[in-house]
């Protein structure tokens, strides 16, 4: 938040005003607020295309597939947005592949897909935010499947790096899939959970946030 702050973003700075928007909708979709992610997201693409700045686009249109996968597990929209439909420009016709789709699998339930997809990053020799991204994947995917020793597995992997990095939306919910295939209690995990929930001010935000699937209720 407080990068976003310093950035310019007035009339005379469309591009900061780009990037402002971006790394807002970063910031909703790592907090699972789907509908506020989405508008974010529709602003930031149509200023990067206003731009013509194709990498910001591409940013922008992956992440819109994970929000809209998940806005339509949750019954609040019924079909991708042209946006998303990459078949209409080769520029983006990869976006549907590796931690994407792994991540869209995982909303559809087709969890030997995520294994399959999120299994490259995952086995990278050097630590990074995404083979973290991919491990808490294959964890929750491996929970699901009731695979409960390769959860654990996969989540302890991934929260070493997690916490080394302080990545705290991934280090509570992998704590929690580990506690939970290992049968532990899951309070250290909850705790971070309550920590970084009340930190968001916004109660529209809070809301989002507070009904991931891995939430505590």
């Amino acid at each position: 938040a407080a990068a976003i702050d310093q950035e310019v973003t007035d009339d005379a700075h469309p591009f900061g005003q780009a990037i402002a928007s971006l790394a807002l909708s970063v910031s909703l979709t790592r907090l699972s607020a789907w509908g506020p992610a989405t508008e974010s997201l529709g602003d930031a693409l149509e200023r990067a295309e206003a731009m013509s700045r194709v990498w910001m686009q591409n940013w922008a249109r992956s992440l819109l597939v994970v929000v809209e996968a998940n806005l339509r597990a949750a019954g609040r929209t019924a079909a991708p947005s042209p946006s998303t439909e990459f078949g209409r420009d080769p520029r983006f016709g990869g976006l549907m592949a590796g931690l994407v789709a792994a991540e869209v699998a995982l909303v559809e339930g087709r969890l030997d897909d995520v294994l399959s997809l999120a299994g490259r990053d995952a086995g990278r020799s050097v630590p990074t935010p995404n083979q973290v991204r991919a491990l808490d994947l294959i964890a929750r995917a491996r929970l699901e499947m009731g695979d409960l020793e390769a959860a654990a597995a996969a989540a302890a992997r991934g929260l070493a790096i997690a916490e080394s990095m302080r990545l705290g939306t991934a280090v509570w919910r992998l704590r929690m899939v580990q506690a939970t295939a290992l049968g532990q209690p899951t309070d250290v995990a909850v705790a971070e959970f309550r920590a970084l929930a009340d930190r968001i001010s916004e109660p529209d935000l809070r809301w989002w946030f507070e009904r991931h699937p891995l939430a505590p209720r």
